[in-house]
């Protein structure tokens, strides 16, 4: 879990790297802006560990092997729905950490005017359905473009040659390459929408 919790006059950062002092995470961050910072990160969190979540349902549910045989087992369960839901919340809640920082960094750092909580968290929302879509489109055409040699991946990046694996692994890698391209463009977006300061 992350956030923030006080000790004494002593704040505590719960962050992927462990408790971290206040001042080690956030020298450039007046107090005022905890509770924004705050929202701002942790609410950008929730959207890529939500996202995430029902991304490996879907994926589960085209190719249960996808988990079940060609990821660690490091959790005990036959439960495909709760399998796929402890793999997305241990690879997303890292990642969507830091990108909410970097949002936070984007929307509020420098002279221009600050951007709001609400206008962050709808642009990491519209970055993830975009992504998605990106995604599964990437996985569904993948026999299709096997079948025609246009597929963008070698056939060495994937554990079998079954449809599902296909469709699955597809989806995967065209999110791993696509998630900091997205990233990137929501931020450039949130930074460059500031308008600049009247005092500026």
């Amino acid at each position: 879990m992350s956030g923030v919790r006080g000790v004494g006059k002593e704040f505590w950062v719960f962050t992927p790297l462990g408790k971290l002092r206040h001042d080690a995470v956030m020298p450039l961050i007046p107090k005022e802006e905890y509770p924004v910072f705050f929202k701002i990160v942790l609410g950008t969190a929730a959207i890529v560990v939500a996202y995430g979540i029902l991304h490996d349902q879907y994926l589960i549910r085209v190719c249960e092997r996808h988990f079940t045989v060609y990821h660690p087992q490091y959790f005990p369960t036959a439960n495909i729905t709760l399998l796929a839901v402890c793999f997305a919340m241990m690879a997303t809640f890292g990642p969507g950490m830091v990108l909410g920082y970097l949002m936070y960094a984007a929307a509020r750092w420098g002279s221009r005017v600050k951007a709001g909580t609400r206008a962050v968290l709808t642009s990491v929302l519209v970055v993830v359905l975009a992504l998605e879509v990106v995604c599964v489109t990437a996985g569904r055409l993948a026999p299709w473009l096997l079948q025609h040699s246009l597929l963008p991946f070698p056939m060495s990046w994937y554990p079998d040659s079954t449809t599902g694996i296909l469709i699955t692994q597809t989806t995967q890698l065209v999110a791993y390459f696509m998630a900091p391209v997205f990233s990137f463009l929501a931020l450039a977006r949130i930074y460059c929408r500031r308008p600049l300061s009247s005092s500026a």
